[in-house]
């Protein structure tokens, strides 16, 4: 029987330290002793200081098995981004908006001529006419793919998936699927051979960015969502979340069955992550604006743009492709989701609360700190960086804020910024030889994607 853990001793003994799969049992969760359990190394676990009654104390067990654990440098046998977000370096490519400074004219010019390249690459190819049998039944699909034996976890599950929805990171992740059957050489592995498997991460993204919403939703405490009332405000917040998580476990499940264990580890980094980002955005510090800009960025990836890249590198792992057209479609899908997120906080400042389907300047109410009030901040330093200290939580911080960034250079700015992101998906689609008429159809659509997303009203 488990004890709590003020009343957890162990009497003293010679022992050595359980296996790593023992320790959450024994030693956190002070479920057996360790009199006789061995570790793998066989590395003797000193158990501390004895009181007197000969019992050796709970803390001082625990401070040492994880010394213990340390040596083993169990790190060392996982992925390095577990531990550092060393990020790659175009994900700060925007930083050019800050450091060069354009002014008004000089950003709309030179986002009007990636506008006129984007164009240029969807050869006017509307999305609307790029219709797809295998995404025809997705809602269908999604529904049930959250289905519970309990029609009250089913309903929770299930609501936000029946509100309409545009279905974009499906989408994405179809177009990129499409293009890479194209254009890669592929190596001879079993994941190759099914050609059901992209499906399956069509599923996982989709799940995991509505189990977000549902998430954000709480934590923003935002009353409606997609012009619906938000899943909290039907079941409240406790279910809202509980639906959320079973939603994210389900996706962990689905993204299994594609028979990959790194297509499972970028799955969870990838939860991971929708975690780091709201974590970085609730500590980050905003006295200095660069740095502040770079935690920015840092945020918009981890919340954002890391769903959309890691399954996007998923279709090539599970596709049977080569580590190089991984690496691609991890760097377009970041920068896809770059550029859909900063153009979001951009639309969260110039659209009405109707088309957003959500209150309008949410962002400012909420103290979200975005690159709109970072680049209207360098021209209106002494007025808003104490708004950016206090994280727009004085009164009268959001409506300052508002002013000051329209009364800058910071939404033209903004505009080139999203769209310096656009610019890099265009050239990593030039960089591939295009040597079809498919290949060069499935390129010219995603570029009809991107158009999309500079074109859209709601979020």
């Amino acid at each position: 029987m488990a004890l709590p853990l003020c009343q957890t001793s162990l009497r003293a003994s010679r022992a050595t330290l359980p296996s790593v799969s023992c320790v959450g049992r024994s030693c956190l969760l002070f479920q057996h002793t360790l009199h006789k359990a061995e570790f793998r190394t066989r590395a003797h676990l000193p158990l501390g200081p004895i009181d007197a009654r000969g019992f050796y104390s709970a803390p001082s067990l625990l401070k040492n098995a994880w010394a213990a654990l340390k040596q083993r440098q169990i790190e060392k046998l996982l992925p390095s981004l577990i531990f550092e977000d060393k990020l790659p370096s175009y994900v700060y490519l925007g930083q050019e908006v800050l450091w060069s400074q354009p002014n008004a004219i000089e950003a709309e010019r030179r986002a009007a001529e990636i506008d006129r390249h984007l164009q240029a690459a969807a050869r006017e190819r509307p999305l609307g006419n790029v219709c797809f049998e295998e995404l025809e039944d997705l809602d269908w699909s999604l529904l049930t793919a959250v289905r519970a034996a309990s029609p009250e976890v089913s309903a929770v599950a299930q609501y936000l998936l029946k509100v309409p929805s545009k279905r974009f990171r499906p989408l994405l992740l179809y177009l990129v699927h499409r293009f890479l059957q194209c254009s890669a050489q592929r190596e001879e592995t079993p994941q190759a051979r099914s050609a059901a498997l992209p499906l399956v991460m069509v599923h996982v993204a989709e799940l995991i960015h509505t189990a977000s919403l549902m998430h954000d939703d709480v934590l923003d405490e935002a009353a409606t969502r997609r012009g619906h009332p938000a899943a909290h405000s039907v079941f409240g917040n406790k279910k809202a979340v509980l639906g959320g998580d079973f939603v994210l476990a389900r996706a962990s499940s689905i993204a299994a069955t594609a028979g990959s264990p790194e297509v499972c580890l970028r799955v969870s980094q990838t939860i991971e992550s929708l975690v780091k980002g709201e974590l970085v955005q609730a500590f980050s510090h905003t006295s200095d604006i660069a740095k502040a800009f770079e935690t920015m960025l840092t945020k918009s990836y981890h919340k954002t743009a890391s769903l959309m890249a890691e399954t996007c590198a998923c279709l090539a792992l599970i596709g049977g492709h080569t580590r190089e057209w991984v690496d691609w479609c991890h760097e377009v899908g970041a920068s896809v989701g770059l550029a859909f997120q900063l153009y979001d906080d951009e639309l969260d400042l110039v659209a009405s609360t109707q088309a957003l389907g959500k209150p309008a300047n949410n962002d400012l109410r909420n103290g979200v700190i975005t690159a709109p009030l970072l680049l209207a901040a360098v021209e209106h330093s002494q007025e808003l960086l104490p708004v950016l200290k206090r994280k727009l939580q004085g009164e009268g911080d959001a409506e300052l804020a508002a002013k000051k960034i329209r009364d800058s250079t910071a939404l033209p700015r903004a505009r080139l910024l999203s769209r310096l992101y656009i610019q890099h998906v265009l050239r990593l689609l030039e960089g591939v030889p295009q040597t079809n008429p498919e290949q060069k159809d499935a390129a010219a659509d995603i570029a009809s994607l991107l158009v999309w997303v500079l074109q859209r009203k709601s979020s």
